[in-house]
C-alpha cells in the first residue's frame, strides 16, 4: 500500500501479512535495503503477528519530496502518524542497522505504544558534537557520489566495505540477491534519505533511552566489534535491556545467519506478549 503524507510530502510504501488482529510488528530495514529484506522471517513471524514492513524513505517504493529538507524528527514522526491509523495495538519493534537507529528514535520520542524492541546492529549515535559534524561530511560526499556514480559504483563500494566482509561467504545466489536490491535503487533518491538520515544529523539517544522500561534486545555479530562493544555500553545503562551476541556473524546478522537470529527474535517476542497478558 502507498501512504501519503501531506504533512511531509513522503510517499510511504508499505506491505502487510498476517491476521490484523494479531499484535502489530514493525519490521525496519537497513541502508539500501527495502522490505524484501525481511521476507524469509515473514512466513514464521506471520503466523503469530500482524507484520508491517514499509521501505524507509527514499529506498524501493517509498518516495522522498523533490525538494527535501526534512529532519529525522519530522520523518520519525510521519511514520508514527500512519501506524496510528493502521493498528490499535501496542507495536513490536524490529530495526536493522539504519532501521535499529529508526526504532531509537520511534522508541525515544514517538508517541505510539510500543509493547518491546529488538535492536540489531545499531547505533545510538554519536555523543561528540566535532565527530557527529565530520560524519554528516562524510555521508554527504557519499550522497553525492550515489548520484554522480550510479547505483553499479554504489553497489561494489557497499559489497567490499571491511563492516560486511562476513558476506563474502554467502552462496553466490544470495550475494547476486543483494547486488539486485542494491541496483534496483534510485540514486537520487538514496542519497536524499543518506543526507537526511545519516548518523551525524542524528541525535545521540542513549540519555532517552536510559529512562525507559520498555524491553529491549540489543543483538549484534560477535565479529562486529565495533558495534558489539558500543552496544555492551548501551545495556549498562538501559534498564530493561540485554544483549546478545551471534557466534560466527558480522554486521548484516539476517543476512549471514538467519536461522540463529530467528530463534533468538522469536523466543523474545513470544516472551514479551506472554508477559503482557
Amino acid at each position: 500500500m502507498i501512504l501519503h503524507s501531506t504533512k511531509t510530502g513522503i510517499d510511504w510504501f508499505l506491505v502487510d501479512c498476517g491476521e490484523k488482529k494479531n499484535p502489530p510488528l514493525l519490521l525496519l530495514h537497513g541502508f539500501a535495503g527495502t522490505h524484501r529484506y525481511w521476507s524469509p522471517f515473514l512466513e514464521l513471524l506471520s503466523q503469530t503477528f500482524y507484520c508491517l514492513t514499509p521501505d524507509l524513505p527514499g529506498h524501493g517504493k517509498s518516495v522522498l519530496p523533490e525538494k527535501c529538507n526534512l529532519t529525522w524528527d519530522q520523518v520519525v514522526d510521519d511514520l508514527s502518524n500512519q501506524l496510528r491509523d493502521l493498528v490499535d495495538q501496542p507495536i513490536e519493534l524490529v530495526g536493522y542497522s539504519l532501521g535499529a537507529r529508526f526504532a531509537m528514535h520511534l522508541l525515544a520520542h514517538s508517541h505510539l505504544p510500543i509493547q518491546s524492541a529488538i535492536l540489531i546492529s545499531g547505533s545510538a549515535g554519536i555523543s561528540d558534537l566535532d565527530d557527529r559534524l565530520e560524519r554528516d561530511q562524510s555521508d554527504e560526499q557519499l550522497a553525492k557520489w550515489i548520484e554522480n556514480r550510479g547505483m553499479e559504483w554504489f553497489s561494489e563500494y557497499w559489497e567490499n566495505l571491511p563492516i560486511f566482509k562476513h558476506r563474502q561467504s554467502l552462496p553466490i545466489d544470495q550475494l547476486s540477491t543483494l547486488r539486485d536490491s542494491w541496483m534496483a535503487q534510485n540514486p537520487k533518491q538514496l542519497a536524499k534519505s543518506l543526507r537526511t538520515l545519516s548518523v551525524g544529523k542524528q541525535e545521540y539517544l542513549l540519555d532517552h533511552l536510559s529512562k525507559l522500561d520498555t524491553p529491549m534486545l540489543f543483538i549484534a555479530g560477535k565479529d562486529d566489534l565495533k558495534y558489539a562493544n558500543a552496544i555492551k555500553n548501551y545495556v549498562q545503562y538501559i534498564p530493561n535491556s540485554r544483549l546478545e551476541l551471534i557466534p560466527n556473524c558480522g554486521h548484516d546478522a539476517p543476512t549471514e545467519q538467519p536461522d540463529a537470529l530467528m530463534q533468538i527474535m522469536f523466543t523474545f517476542l513470544t516472551n514479551t506478549q506472554i508477559g503482557s497478558k
